[in-house]
């Protein structure tokens, strides 16, 4: 086994395939996605010389992984936040993977996503901006022991929420 490997795959594609179980015992796994921003649905807003927002979901539909890295008129840049409104009124949206690179979730991030019923967030994420998920489609979640800061009205209107779990 590989319990002691902790396993960072980089510059991966969105369409490499892990046969199940294949990592099941490494200690960890990061995929450390980078993703041309010219190619991607989602924009992007430069936050500083090496970190990057995600600013517009384009109200993709479906699944969306966000990349833990963007290159941006061929600079690559860690991708630290999802920016306020990024997803909002993304009815379409069924699930998202959030990277451990992202340390902070805006205000009215996945506000209405309606189709969103679950969400992982990673033990990176510092910070929840008020009305995140609010009016969302989330019937559970599970927050990690990283978070500090919780806005106001995170799961307002949530009218299928049945499940908060909240690591201590």
């Amino acid at each position: 086994g590989c319990k002691n490997l902790d396993l960072v795959i980089s510059n991966a594609k969105e369409n490499v395939t892990v046969k199940s179980g294949a990592l099941d015992d490494c200690k960890s796994v990061t995929w450390d996605l980078l993703v041309d921003e010219s190619e991607s649905p989602l924009k992007f807003n430069v936050l500083t010389e090496t970190t990057a927002e995600v600013t517009d979901g384009n109200c993709v539909e479906g699944s969306v992984t966000i990349p833990s890295k963007v290159v941006i008129d061929g600079k690559t840049y860690s991708v630290v936040s999802i920016a306020d409104y990024a997803f909002k009124n993304c009815k379409g949206l069924t699930n998202i993977t959030i990277p451990s690179s992202v340390v902070s979730i805006g205000d009215d991030a996945f506000r209405n996503c309606k189709g969103l019923t679950n969400i992982t967030i990673p033990s990176s994420v510092v910070k929840i901006g008020t009305d995140a998920f609010a009016n969302s489609g989330l019937t559970t979640i599970e927050l990690p022991s990283s978070i500090t800061s919780i806005g106001f009205g995170l799961f307002s209107s949530c009218s299928d929420l049945v499940s908060v779990k909240i690591a201590l």
